[in-house]
């Protein structure tokens, strides 16, 4: 009987076996290591575009601040302007209507009285009086150049005699006065107030 001896071929078949084994563990290493490389290479990339995109993002915010920042610095120096040509045209306003009052007194004044100082004062309500301040021969002189100016009410709202003094020595006597005049309130054109609420002229 002829015996034959097995353990070499199951020897080398285990080696054999061990060996694809490791060759495919191998592989599958290296395969894993390419997938998690390209996988990172992707990732950074992700990232790099992100971060790009998050400073461009970021300069033209600092665009928009700028354009904000001009905008606000113009809307200000605007303000400013708006409230110097307001301030302006009040002032003008009131100059025309101080001339206009002016020559209301010096219609009024009787022929026994004399202004000597006319001056303007605002009060804390934003309105104006005229202070006039002079001199009459007689008393009845103050009192109709009062009247005079009562008389105007187009543009004189109200005199008030504020003091009234003797004055002078025994051949000529006069009489110091001060007045407080308050001129009427100006009316504006129906055509400027509609303008100003929004409103048209009506056809």
């Amino acid at each position: 009987m002829i015996k034959i001896n097995l353990l070499p071929v199951r020897a080398a078949k285990k080696k054999e076996t061990f060996m694809n084994q490791i060759y495919v563990g191998a592989l599958v290493l290296v395969l894993c290591v390419g997938v998690i490389g390209w996988r990172a290479y992707t990732q950074k990339s992700k990232i790099a575009a992100t971060e790009k995109e998050i400073q461009d993002r970021k300069k033209q915010l600092d665009n928009l601040k700028a354009i904000v920042q001009k905008v606000q610095e113009f809307e200000a120096k605007k303000a400013v302007l708006q409230q110097k040509i307001e301030t302006i045209e009040t002032l003008e306003e009131g100059r025309n209507r101080f001339i206009q009052i002016i020559d209301q007194i010096s219609q009024a004044i009787p022929g026994g009285a004399w202004v000597g100082n006319l001056s303007m004062k605002s009060t804390k309500s934003g309105a104006a009086t005229v202070l006039a301040r002079g001199a009459a021969y007689e008393k009845d002189d103050v009192g109709i150049f009062i009247s005079n100016l009562s008389a105007r009410n187009t543009f004189i709202k109200d005199v008030q005699l504020g003091a009234l003094s003797q004055a002078g020595g025994s051949v000529v006597t006069v009489y110091n006065y001060d007045l407080t005049i308050t001129p009427q309130s100006e009316a504006k054109p129906a055509a400027e107030t509609g303008k100003k609420k929004g409103q048209g002229p009506k056809p």
